[in-house]
């Protein structure tokens, strides 16, 4: 085979092997509207970049006249550096161009692919190295079945387990922000891979096969803790965002339980005010022999006042607050909700923690119950109990689609989940300070939440 026609296809192979890498990680991003285009663009692109690759740098090792050792080294080097960088910029440039990701994420995305497929390429060397005592791994031993199996065998199982190990970290809605510091370390980190991947395979002979075995040993460390460095941010900078979520959704509970419990005592002593004169006022048209659509329309707004003056007594005053509210949702939801609970036994909790634990309950049954077509079956149930030293709350709601479960636990059906969701960890955060219990689960068409605290003695 021509040597111009091995050259080329050893690049098609080489973006074939950091594509695979790079789809891996890229697998659940969602694609920009007309991907297929840039898609057919990067190809026509690639094939001209391959075909440069290999053309120019022959033209060039042609011009050099009679190199010394040392320039002809620096020459190769410079080149296969460069023809590295053009690679791994096509990589990075494909990401941005199909998939709708940020610039950090898109570099991450290439710095992890091209790592992986660096770990996989250098392993299959060393593996050949040492079996077949050459140092080179070209395209053409894929036509031969030893050559097929020393392949497969090798980059099948480095990239399943780097999957495992570390792509699965990158799941669905998940989006990478990193600071301009780490910016700069990872594509450091890309370079400096770039460069030792530059150093080319020696001719054959047992010196330089031993050096070059642990050139490839070095850059196979180097790739995996790039992985690691890289993966182990990415858990931190979750880790770090969730946290600062966390903080910011605590922080804002409580800015709107102290609105909601000024709110609700607003609206109730303006309705009992209104409740009284709406009362003297009914008496003195039955009195004076009023009409009697006068009287049906003064009862009908006795009966709105009722409504907006509904209070809540079960012995807490943070819980009376959180029913008042969610009634007032349900009601203009046509969403029947029934409470029999004893707040004196929730008496341990603080007000700001009761208000975060049943208020995101509360408000995620609304939303599942809201989304079931016949109003007649939209109802939530709430008891909260205490017996034998356990407090228990149970609450179930209708709903129009089942929700997705993970390890016990519903997960958000919006599209974001990396803005969504904290409704539960809330929840989950209240218990857990709580030393409680929390389970979900569905039970026909109704969906359960169960709640268990042990051995809690409610504060007078």
């Amino acid at each position: 085979m021509h040597p111009y026609m091995i050259r080329y296809l050893n690049q098609l192979l080489y973006v074939a092997e950091l594509s695979t890498a790079t789809l891996l990680l890229a697998r659940s991003l969602p694609r920009r509207r007309r991907w297929g285009v840039a898609l057919l663009g990067y190809l026509a692109l690639l094939a001209l970049a391959l075909y440069l690759l290999v053309v120019v740098k022959d033209m060039v090792m042609g011009r050099i006249n009679a190199p010394g050792v040392l320039s002809l080294f620096i020459v190769v080097y410079i080149s296969s550096f460069l023809a590295e960088l053009i690679v791994f910029s096509l990589g990075l440039l494909i990401v941005r161009a199909v998939f709708e990701v940020s610039f950090s994420h898109a570099v991450f995305i290439a710095c992890a692919g091209y790592a992986t497929r660096n770990l996989a390429h250098c392993i299959v060397t060393l593996v050949c190295l040492l079996v077949t005592e050459e140092s080179a791994f070209d395209a053409t031993k894929l036509l031969t079945p030893s050559g097929a199996l020393l392949y497969f065998g090798v980059f099948v199982p480095v990239y399943l387990v780097c999957y495992l190990v570390f792509f699965r970290r990158c799941r669905q809605g998940d989006e990478v922000f990193l600071d301009a510091r780490f910016l700069r370390v990872l594509i450091l980190l890309a370079a400096a891979n770039m460069l030792l991947n530059a150093v080319n395979a020696p001719k054959n002979s047992l010196e330089a096969d031993i050096l070059y075995s642990f050139v490839l040993f070095a850059r196979i460390l180097f790739c995996l803790v790039g992985l690691i460095i890289q993966f182990f941010v990415l858990s931190w900078e979750k880790l770090v965002f969730r946290q600062s979520q966390m903080e910011h959704i605590l922080s804002t509970q409580k800015e709107q339980f102290e609105i909601a419990k000024r709110s609700i005592e607003t609206v109730n002593i303006n309705a009992h005010d209104l409740k009284h004169q709406l009362s003297l006022l009914t008496s003195a048209i039955r009195l004076s022999g009023g009409s009697g659509e006068m009287q049906q329309e003064l009862e009908r707004m006795n009966r709105y006042v009722e409504d907006v003056d509904t209070v809540f007594h079960t012995g807490s005053k943070a819980l009376d607050i959180t029913l008042t509210e969610k009634a007032r949702i349900c009601r203009e939801q046509l969403i029947s909700l029934s409470v029999v609970a004893d707040g004196r036994a929730l008496g341990f909790l603080s007000d700001v923690d009761l208000y975060t634990l049943l208020g995101n309950a509360l408000d995620n049954a609304i939303e599942a119950t809201e989304a079931v077509p016949e109003p007649e079956k939209r109802t939530i149930a709430l008891s909260v109990r205490q017996e034998k030293g356990m407090v228990s709350i149970h609450l179930e709601n209708t709903f129009a689609t089942a929700p997705r479960f993970v390890n016990g636990l519903p997960q958000t059906s919006k599209a974001d989940q990396r803005f969504h969701g904290y409704g539960v960890r809330s929840m989950q955060r209240v218990v857990s300070q709580y030393e409680g219990n929390l389970t979900t689960h569905v039970d026909g068409d109704l969906f359960h939440v169960d709640i268990l605290f042990f051995g809690q003695t409610p504060t007078e």
